[in-house]
Order: C-alpha cells, then structure tokens, then sequence
C-alpha cells in the first residue's frame, strides 16, 4: 500500500504542479511599520588597477526591506536577533570564483587549473591575473544582484576557491590583496539586503576528485596534514575578516567533500571540521557554521552538542532524477515522501539548522519551474535554508529553452572566442562582453 501511495503521488505530480501559479506575491495591503529607505545603489568599483569600461546598466531599486542582522543557530531554526524564524531563499552564484567549464559551455578545457596553466603558458602569469581579474570584475556585476533579489530571493550562496585568498607558492600566507573580491561581493549583497553565504568551494589539496574542486582528480584533503592544516588556517582568516558583517548568514566550510569515501576518512573530516570550528570560534563566536556530508549523508558527525559545537548546523546537496537517476516525476515523489520526513526527524533529533546548499530540476517534462518553486516550499516549511544551483550559465546558441540549470543566460550567441588560440584582445573583449550582455531570464 505504502508503495502505491508513492507511485500515485509520483503519477500525478505532473498535473498538480501544472495547477501551481509560480510568481511572487503582491505586497501585503495592510499597515506595517515603517521600514528604513533602501540607499540608491551606487556603482561598486571593482579593486584598482582595473577601470570600469562600461558603465553598470541603471537598474530599479527594489523594494526595501529591513537592514540585515547576524543570524543564528535556535535548535532547528535560524533566527534573527529577536528569534524570529528567517526563512533564507536564494541561488548560488557559481562560476565567479571558482570556475566550471561547462557552465560557460567550454569542453576542450577540463578545470579551472588547466585554464589558468593555458593563459600562464601562452601570456605569462602576470597577464593572466589581470585576464582572470577581468572575468571576475565582468561575470557577476551590481545588475546581478538586483536580478537575485527580482526573484524573491533573501541570500546568495558564494562558492569560492581557496587560491582568491592563499596559494600553493606562500602556504598559510594571506595576498596582500586577499579579500578584494570577496568584499565586492559581499558590499554589492549588501545593497540589496541579501545575506551571504560563505562557501569554500575548492580546499587547498582538494576535498574530492571532482573538477568543481577547481582541479580534478587530486582529493589530497584527506591524506596530506598540511593541507588540512591550512584550510583550518584559512577560515580562521576568513571568520577573523568577516566576524562583524550582518551581511554573512553563515560558513559553508566545505563543498561537497565527496572524497571522503571510508570510515577512516570520514572521521578525518570530522576532526578536520573540529579544527576548523575551533579556529574559527577563536576569533568569531557570531556567525552560523554549517557542516556538509559526503555521498553518504552526514550522519557520522553525530550530535554537534556532544563535540562542544554551538550555533552549528549541516547542508547537503539533492539533485533527485540526476548524476545516474531517472529523470522522472516519480524520481521527485520518491525523493519528497521517502527522504524529506526521516531527514527533517533526524535534524530535530540532533537540534541543528540545515541548507539545501545546492538544487535543480532541470527538466520541464518533471515539474520544471513549477517543482522548483515546490521545493523552496518544502523547505520552507520545515526551516531549511535553500539555495539553488545556479544563478547563471552561458550557451554557445543563446536562450534559455525549456530545460535549465540556470535563472539567466545569455541571450545571443558568444562570440567564437578560445583561450587557446585567441588574442589576448579578443580574449579580454570576451570577458568584457560578459559584464553588459543581454540577459534571458527564466520568468517562471
């Protein structure tokens, strides 16, 4: 019967999501009280030496929304000051600072080591700074953030590769300018009272052998002392920069550690994750901290009152129907009646939060726009954080078409630019263009 049950609820998935009307609602007609004006935006330069070669598009001013405040961790719930329940919404703002070739449709490249060896070996390392530094400034500018906040959303996740901050050359040894980009991000959420979402998406050695690592097939994590040692090191300088900012929701410390496959590696990690919040707490005892599971879930750190960790919670990516699954509506009624309830059970047995760090239905003929938006309610209504995967990819064609990962992409074809054999020109154009294309948005 159970089965059955399952399978009906599977069959007509389809035509009760097609009944969903998918907008943002209208604001409450009633009196509230008075929220502080939101500022006019103003133009977040990126970092010297680079000048701004087109100006940002003039964009409406969203409609304000009262000043952010340090959040916290309250048994299940994230709360604000007062304990008030906060809800956080929003998408993940990938390839910006860590890069993944296929979400700017590059297959002859496989990570983002390999495309920065490519522009070191052809213009030097010098002239490849300054081309990354250009691609930075130009793939997520001020008009994003608007965007995010366009569809309803309260926060960004920002993943983010260990090398913006300190690199293999000087181990445990901040850039001089270390922070820039991460500054710029967090100024321009600022603005658009959205909450940030520190994410650690490539640990020094590499947490897996996965290229969203930023170098595929290493998974050093586990094996070699010094890099864990560093990467405790690094978010003790992260918590250190950051310990103040009510722009920060929480430390995602790190990204999908999937090369933690045996018994012996996961309880690397979780002494790994104990010096990492130890070195964080040491200087920073305000902000969420959050814990991600491996393949296998996250079960095996156990209670995190029983290891001393306060105002600490987990994440977990889901992604049912894909990476091997069906991609079907029975996959998303299996994953919602199945895995949702034990899941929210054990979250309430061990009094953390917990993010949906990454998700996305991707196919139309599952539920589409209409699922998506399912989902953030779902986990709304259990407290869960969420944040979906990803805010923006570019296709050689154009267009957002009828299956996505992404919220916007590039409305006209690209440019047929290759870092292999392109100028340096027309390489630095291509990533200019970035910043001023004509966006498709997905509406629904």
């Amino acid at each position: 019967m159970r089965i059955l049950k399952i399978l009906t609820l599977g069959l007509c998935l389809p035509a009760l999501l097609a009944s969903c009307t998918v907008k943002i609602p209208e604001p409450e007609e009633e009196a509230a009280p008075p929220e502080p004006a939101l500022e006019e935006p103003k133009q977040v330069e990126p970092p010297s030496p680079l000048p701004v070669q087109t100006p940002e598009p003039v964009m409406k001013p969203s409609k304000p929304t009262r000043p952010l405040r340090i959040l916290r961790a309250q048994g299940t719930r994230i709360v604000d000051e007062n304990g008030n329940p906060v809800i956080l919404r929003g998408c993940n703002l990938g390839n910006w600072f860590l890069l993944e070739m296929w979400m700017w449709d590059i297959d002859d490249v496989r990570d983002q080591y390999e495309f920065e060896q490519i522009l070191s070996r052809r213009f030097g390392d010098e002239t490849k700074d300054r081309l990354m530094d250009v691609f930075r400034e130009s793939w997520i500018r001020l008009r994003d953030f608007e965007m995010v906040r366009r569809f309803g959303f309260n926060c960004i996740r920002l993943p983010f590769h260990y090398s913006l901050l300190e690199d293999d050359a000087h181990p445990f040894q901040l850039k001089p300018d270390a922070f820039r980009w991460l500054d710029a991000a967090v100024e321009m959420a600022r603005k658009y009272k959205l909450y940030v979402i520190l994410d650690l998406h490539g640990t020094p050695g590499g947490q897996s052998d996965d290229h969203t690592t930023g170098r595929a097939g290493r998974n050093l994590l586990y094996k070699k002392e010094e890099y864990r040692k560093r990467t405790a090191w690094l978010w003790g300088e992260i918590a250190k920069h950051y310990r103040d900012s009510e722009t920060i929701a929480a430390y995602d410390l790190i990204n999908e550690p999937y090369g933690a496959k045996s018994d012996a590696e996961r309880k690397t990690l979780v002494t790994l994750v104990d010096d990492i919040y130890r070195s964080i707490r040491a200087v920073d005892t305000n902000h969420l901290i959050l814990a991600s599971a491996t393949m296998g879930g996250f079960r095996f750190y156990g209670k995190p009152a029983d290891h001393g960790w306060e105002n600490f919670g987990f994440t977990q990516h889901f992604y049912p129907g894909l990476f091997g699954q069906d991609p079907t509506p029975e996959s998303h009624a299996l994953f919602i009646s199945r895995t949702l309830p034990p899941l929210d059970a054990y979250l309430k047995e061990v009094q953390a939060p917990f993010l949906v760090g990454e998700f996305n239905v991707v196919f139309e003929r599952v539920g589409g726009a209409a699922l998506m938006r399912h989902y953030f309610d779902l986990y709304g209504e259990r407290g869960w954080a969420a944040t979906m995967w990803a805010y923006k990819l570019l296709k050689r064609k154009g267009g957002m078409g009828f299956n996505t990962w992404s919220l916007v992409v590039n409305k006209d074809p690209l440019p047929g630019v290759s870092i292999r054999t392109s100028s340096i020109d027309e390489i630095e154009g291509y990533f200019r263009w970035m910043g001023e294309m004509e966006y498709e948005v997905f509406e629904n």
